[in-house]
């Protein structure tokens, strides 16, 4: 049974400069940040008081090396798919959710 979810994903495109927003703007801490050989980083946050939500911050793009499953066949990802995550993202169109805070006005 599923007790509770651990990570949730908000795409970036660019790492860096997700850290410096997130950690330095909004004061979430870092949970993981590490680089594989391969280039791919895998990095998350979490608002500081809640230890059981990672945020990953995960670059656009990161996972084209890794191939997905669609109806049982396995296919890489499509490089049109990218351009349009990348177009929704600059746009402000392609979201994650939403974060509570007791004063939003303050906050911003």
């Amino acid at each position: 049974m599923i007790q509770k979810m651990s990570h949730a994903t908000i795409y970036v495109l660019d790492q860096d400069q997700a850290k410096d927003f997130y950690v330095g703007k909004l004061a979430f801490e870092v949970k993981v940040d590490q680089s594989l050989p391969s280039g791919f980083r895998w990095f998350t946050v979490a608002p500081k008081g809640q230890s059981d939500l990672e945020i990953i911050l995960m670059k656009v793009g990161s996972g084209t090396d890794f191939v997905e499953m669609k109806g049982g066949c396995a296919e890489k990802n499509d490089a049109k798919d990218l351009d349009a995550m990348i177009a929704l993202l600059k746009k402000g169109m392609f979201s994650a959710g939403a974060f509570r805070t007791a004063d939003c006005r303050k906050t911003y």
